[in-house]
C-alpha cells in the first residue's frame, strides 16, 4: 500500500491562515489591551491618592507624572478629568489609540478607550472603562 506525501493538505492551508491571523491580531491588539490595563492602575491610584491626601492636586500630579513616566504622551490633560461629584472623588481619562496593521498592509484602527475611578468617602473606589468604540480605516495615499 502506497500514500502520497508532499501534496498540501486543505485543512493545513486553513490551519497556517488561521494562525497567522491569529498572531496578526495578537501583534495589532495585545499593545493596546496591556496599555489600556496599565491607565487603568494609574487612574485608579490617581483617585486614591486624593482620597488618601485630601488634596485634588496629589490627585492631578500622581496622574500627569506617572501618565508622562509610563510612556502615554498621547493621552494629555485635555483627555483627562478630576473633580468632585456629591461625596464622590473621580478620575477619568478618554483617550484614541491608533493601531496599525503590519507589514504594512494599508489598514489601522482607530480605537477610543476610557477609565474612570470614583472613590467615596469611606474609602470605597469603583473602576470602569474599556473599549468604547473601534473604527477600521484604510490609509489614504
Amino acid at each position: 500500500m502506497r500514500t502520497r506525501s508532499g501534496r498540501v493538505k486543505f485543512l493545513t492551508v486553513v490551519g497556517i491562515a488561521t494562525a497567522l491571523f491569529t498572531a496578526m491580531m495578537l501583534y495589532v491588539f495585545v499593545p493596546a489591551w496591556l496599555n489600556l490595563h496599565v491607565v487603568h492602575e494609574i487612574v485608579r491610584s490617581s483617585a486614591l491618592k486624593w482620597y488618601a491626601n485630601d488634596e485634588k492636586s496629589a490627585a492631578e500630579k500622581e496622574l500627569y507624572y506617572r501618565l508622562e513616566q509610563e510612556g502615554f504622551d498621547y493621552i494629555g490633560e485635555d483627555d483627562c478629568q478630576i473633580f468632585e461629584d456629591g461625596d464622590l472623588r473621580v478620575v477619568s481619562c478618554r483617550w484614541e489609540y491608533y493601531a496599525y496593521y503590519p507589514f504594512d498592509l494599508g489598514y489601522y484602527g482607530h480605537l477610543h478607550f476610557s477609565s474612570r475611578s470614583e472613590v467615596d468617602s469611606s474609602g470605597r473606589q469603583e473602576q470602569v472603562g474599556g473599549l468604547g468604540r473601534a473604527l477600521w480605516f484604510e490609509k489614504e495615499e
